[in-house]
């Protein structure tokens, strides 16, 4: 039976532009068995997904709105009401600059100033 997952930004390019895709896997199979039907159909997935055979610490899957990396991981069996999400690592915020090195400040508005910050557009 098909499972669905959903995918978030940056991921999504990598599947097409699709926010879910449905794989030949699901519950009673693991998560290792999802990800690698994930990579036989994206193979593109595999550079943002995995760091030396096991999920990049930049990507959070989560089941049932919990990460799996905090309980069994890639091993752990996918259960039948199984809400899956991949996270691709997120950040945001305007660029500013002080004495030319750039800085990250994140919800400053456009008329926010700081001595010696300056805002540059990107």
């Amino acid at each position: 039976m098909p499972m669905k997952v959903k995918l978030y930004a940056s991921l999504r390019p990598l599947v097409g532009g699709h926010s879910s895709v449905e794989v030949e896997t699901g519950p009673g199979d693991t998560f290792r068995d999802l990800v690698d039907a994930l990579l036989r159909r994206w193979p593109a997935l595999r550079d943002e997904l995995l760091q030396d055979g096991d999920i990049s610490p930049r990507i959070h899957i989560f089941l049932n709105g919990r990460e799996i990396r905090y309980m069994d991981g890639l091993d752990m069996v996918i259960p039948e009401d199984a809400d899956l999400r991949i996270f691709p690592p997120v950040g945001g915020g305007e660029h500013f600059y002080a004495a030319g090195i750039p800085l990250v400040r994140v919800r400053l508005t456009p008329r926010t100033t700081h001595p010696g910050i300056e805002r540059r557009e990107m």
